[in-house]
């Protein structure tokens, strides 16, 4: 359980259950539609730079995992881009990034069920959540930003 202890509210309980409620809407639906369909990260960053927020490529290469391509979702508090990926087995995951200028950093934390594992936390202006299969690696997806990277709205 993910709880707060004053200051502000720990978002991380709510950006992991957006992010896993878009993880299954995408597996129930195979067919479902992505905003944009690439396996470069740097494709997706630019792409999301002109629409939604500057995010570095980084953010969407992952050891062990191949991007299938992005939706702007809606967030906790705002739009969000969800990533698609999927691991050498067909494993889908699936990472949802939401810029913040109201939250402080929240370090990772991880929660695990029976046929889940999800990651969540806040680092450097950009709300996170990295949801997928039990022992998939889905920590990966959580990587932070290169150091003295800040999102940045879009022009």
């Amino acid at each position: 359980m993910i709880a707060g202890t004053g200051g502000p509210d720990d978002p991380r309980a709510a950006l992991i259950s957006q992010a896993a409620t878009a993880l299954r809407a995408a597996s129930a639906f195979a067919d479902m539609r992505l905003d944009f369909v690439t396996d470069d990260p740097r494709v997706l960053s630019a792409w999301l730079s002109g629409r939604f927020a500057r995010l570095p490529a980084e953010r969407f290469a992952a050891p062990g995992w191949s991007l299938i391509g992005a939706r702007i979702v809606p967030g906790v508090d705002s739009a969000a881009a969800l990533a698609l990926f999927e691991d050498a087995l067909g494993g889908r995951a699936a990472l949802m990034l939401e810029p913040t200028d109201a939250l402080p950093d929240f370090s990772p934390q991880a929660r695990n069920d029976a046929d889940e594992t999800a990651v969540a936390g806040v680092d450097n202006g950009v709300a996170y959540a990295a949801v997928g299969p039990r022992h998939s690696g889905v920590g990966a997806l959580a990587l932070t930003r290169p150091p003295g990277d800040r999102v940045q709205p879009p022009p």
